[in-house]
């Protein structure tokens, strides 16, 4: 068929930027260019396997898209013939840089590119992406949580409970998920659950987990794990990440590029100014003075603190930059034992700066005797868990307030909050209306 998409052309397809095939790189939530993005950004970063998945791929722009002149020798009399190379076969621009020239693919035949592209073909062109960007990591058929690659199954063995005369025994390891629900909502829930397998109130169809297009709607793609190879880490919606270091949790989520071009405000009208409701500053009160005020972004988190027990996906046995982080499909409610709860102030608007976290007691949840008992069905163990947990617990609590930033292997300390040079003690963190985050 003449100019149309073929084989040839799959390696140019790779090359363009995300605005020509969705025109927009901040697409609604759960829509169909929001997740043809979630998987088009990794599969572009692995050119062999892109390539490989070409003919899921081809079939999708054939039928959204008409093929760009420059890319067809057929049609290129209406350009200089001097500005174009031959690729492969194919006319294209001649450099790197002109190549994202192109900043939306013409449609074919008009419209709305995702209502007029039938979901059979919408969802082959994303299972290929999936295919090319992500490794499958099966799981075994007797266990839900369960790997069939001994290389990436980790067992939680790493905490042993006995009762005093050691005649019965638990194994157990402890984690960290954040997570802004109360107890009594993860109590109605469930627990945590992979977001593809989570059926309560319909939340699995409302991020159209459930449309025919989504890969994920098919039961042998959710039932697996799934490593992000570009990112390096678990797929955000059928895993359930879990921290092993408290301090590694607490670095996200990140800045990331929500302040691009802002500086940090000196006054109260500059931080009024600068401040969206997705990058708001707030008023930061020190130590130097009774009326020292700063302006930075912070912002309140919780995690909660788990136990783990069978096994799950080791995330690091994928990984170059070793992260501490497991995956698993979900975490019963019971056994969810405790939440800290703190507030981020960072240092300035880049991650690299770091944070200082501050311990909020008052929206902190001990662990107590009966989740301990209800998540290990057992007395004595119950009494056991509680010591170990409670240990854990107070030991985290008493490293609090630290200053720390995300690395690519889990967290690293950085200096104390500083105001003019000087290290500073944060007293008091409020927003821009006097409402009061900390403490």
């Amino acid at each position: 068929m003449p100019h149309t998409f073929e084989h040839e052309h799959i390696e140019l397809i790779r090359l363009l930027p995300m605005e020509a095939v969705i025109g927009s790189n901040q697409p609604a939530n759960w829509s169909k260019p929001f997740w043809f993005r979630y998987f088009w950004q990794e599969a572009i970063s692995r050119k062999s396997e892109f390539i490989r998945q070409s003919a899921q791929i081809l079939p999708f722009f054939n039928s959204a898209f008409r093929l760009p002149y420059k890319w067809d020798e057929d049609m290129d009399n209406e350009f200089a013939k001097d500005d174009l190379i031959k690729q492969g076969g194919v006319w294209a621009y001649r450099s790197q840089e002109t190549q994202w020239r192109i900043k939306r693919l013409n449609l074919r035949g008009g419209g709305d590119v995702w209502n007029q592209c039938p979901d059979g073909v919408l969802r082959d062109c994303l299972e290929g992406l999936l295919l090319a960007g992500f490794t499958r990591i099966p799981v075994a058929v007797d266990g839900l949580n369960a790997v069939q690659d001994n290389g990436a199954s980790v067992v939680f063995n790493a905490v042993r409970l006995e009762n005093p005369d050691q005649t019965k025994r638990f194994n157990c390891d402890f984690g960290w998920r954040g997570d802004s629900r109360t107890f009594q909502e993860l109590d109605t829930a469930g627990g945590f659950k992979a977001r593809a397998d989570s059926i309560i109130n319909g939340f699995a169809a409302r991020c159209n987990l459930r449309e025919a297009w989504n890969p994920f709607s098919l039961l042998a793609n959710r039932s697996d794990y799934w490593f992000r190879e570009g990112q390096g880490d678990n797929c955000l919606h059928t895993s359930v990440s879990i921290a092993t270091e408290f301090r590694t949790a607490t670095a996200f989520p990140l800045l990331e590029k929500r302040f691009a071009g802002k500086k940090i405000p000196t006054t109260w009208a500059e931080a009024n100014i600068a401040s969206t409701p997705q990058a708001p500053f707030f008023k930061v009160r020190v130590d130097q003075g009774p009326d020292a005020t700063v302006y930075r972004y912070a912002d309140r988190l919780q995690l909660y603190l788990v136990m783990l027990s069978g096994s799950g996906f080791n995330t690091k046995s994928k990984q170059q930059e070793k992260f501490p982080e497991l995956a698993v499909k979900f975490v019963e409610s019971s056994s969810i034992l405790a939440s800290i709860t703190f507030t981020r102030v960072f240092h300035a608007l880049e991650d690299a700066q770091g944070f200082t976290a501050l311990y909020d007691a008052g929206r902190s949840h001990a662990p107590t005797s009966n989740r301990c008992l209800a998540a290990i069905a057992d007395q004595d163990l119950a009494t056991a868990l509680l010591h170990r947990v409670t240990a854990l617990f107070n030991t985290t609590v008493a490293s609090m307030p630290y200053a720390a930033k995300w690395i690519a292997s889990g967290s690293e300390a950085v200096p104390r909050f500083k105001v003019a040079g000087a290290d500073a003690t944060i007293n008091r963190v409020s927003a821009l209306d006097g409402t009061v985050l900390w403490p």
